[in-house]
């Protein structure tokens, strides 16, 4: 929601060297006013669609819990690649 560090600057950054497809999801134009619910065709819902959708298609994921945040979708993401439904 904006509010967490930028850490996926630094982890590009440090995996520059190797030739792979990172998909970061954090946006310039993340408007945190959004209405967080799984209503089709709202922002939120294809924001967090698209996060989904890449995390299908990536090989591995990695997440990170600033402690200064509650991350609920982070969770949501987490428990999703881990199986829990």
């Amino acid at each position: 929601m904006g509010k967490a560090e930028p850490w996926q600057d630094r982890l590009a950054e440090s995996l520059s060297c190797f030739n792979i497809v990172l998909f970061n999801p954090r946006r310039d134009d993340w408007d945190s006013s959004w209405t967080q619910g799984p209503t089709p065709g709202t922002q939120f819902h294809e924001q967090v669609s698209w996060e989904l959708e890449h995390i299908d298609d990536a090989d591995i994921v990695v997440f990170y819990f600033d402690p200064n945040t509650q991350s609920p979708i982070t969770l949501l993401e987490l428990g999703y690649c881990i199986g829990i439904n």
